[in-house]
């Protein structure tokens, strides 16, 4: 039997009031499929919406993280051109330490740390009293500027141990015992030890019969509350609150977190959470906790 011919005759043979109920009950009948559409393809937009937000947050931030990178290598040059800073580490003088004057300097500038090498890296004068010689900082950049580059600024990734020889403290602001946080990519570790910098070097003008001398500074972004701040307060302003999420920013070093805008307690946002994988895998390309 015709299951749809049955239900014609019966709409037909009916009354003027069945047809009326029916003709009503019909859109409610059909709400459960319309729900059905609605919830698959408002998800699909909802994520397309957020994806779309994560990727014009991150290109914001990159563009001043650029901006950040290009400021302090201008202070670098600056340091580099300094006609007093070069008399200094070419001839030392009985009443005025180079050492002294570089700890100004990096005072003045906010950098975490500042030294004048040779061509070897070693060291000629250093802003926290690093003695004359040693070696200070041996990282791609460096070596590249040393060479014979023009000068350079970059993010580099040094350990616990060169972050003690940059300056005095670094080591312990970098060092971060690891939370273990669900969803976040597992690891053995228990403490993470390195610190991620901003790091600039430059070469100084060149002296007839003498070598050539290079400025290095820098600022380590591990805990460090300006940084994240200033890229909240851009954000605040452009593309980061079109969606109404506020002004949240929060620095990772691979999987680790180690600088974030959020306030909180130690439960809400702790130093050394973990990243979650999938905030990981969208955000960010793959890089493991070493």
């Amino acid at each position: 039997m015709n299951v749809c011919a049955v239900g014609r005759r019966i709409f037909h043979r009916g009354g003027l009031k069945l047809r009326l109920w029916v003709l009503a009950l019909l859109p409610l009948a059909a709400l459960p499929v319309l729900a059905v559409i609605l919830v698959l393809t408002g998800n699909v937009v909802a994520e397309r919406l957020m994806q779309g937000k994560v990727e014009s947050d991150l290109a914001v931030t990159h563009d001043h993280l650029l901006h950040v990178q290009s400021e302090v290598l201008s202070s670098v040059n600056s340091l580099a051109n300094t006609a007093r800073i070069l008399e200094l580490a070419m001839h030392s003088e009985p009443h005025v330490s180079l050492n002294d004057v570089l700890a100004s300097r990096r005072q003045n500038l906010g950098f975490d740390f500042v030294a004048v090498l040779d061509e070897s890296g070693k060291i000629i004068g250093a802003g926290d009293g690093v003695r004359s010689g040693e070696d200070y900082l041996d990282t791609p950049l460096v070596r590249a500027v040393l060479s014979g580059g023009q000068g350079m600024s970059g993010l580099e990734v040094v350990s616990g141990d060169t972050l003690r020889r940059l300056a005095r403290g670094l080591d312990d602001q970098a060092r971060l015992p690891l939370v273990d946080t669900p969803l976040a990519a597992p690891s053995s570790a228990n403490l993470e030890s390195r610190g991620l910098l901003i790091l600039s070097a430059a070469p100084m003008p060149e002296r007839a019969g003498r070598g050539r001398l290079f400025v290095v500074g820098g600022v380590l972004l591990n805990r460090n509350y300006g940084f994240v701040d200033y890229l909240a307060k851009i954000g605040s302003e452009g593309q980061l609150r079109s969606m109404g999420g506020g002004e949240t920013v929060t620095l990772f070093l691979g999987d680790v977190r180690i600088a974030t805008t959020v306030r909180g307690g130690m439960e809400s946002a702790p130093w050394g959470a973990g990243f979650l994988r999938s905030s990981r895998n969208r955000c960010l390309t793959a890089d493991r906790r070493g």
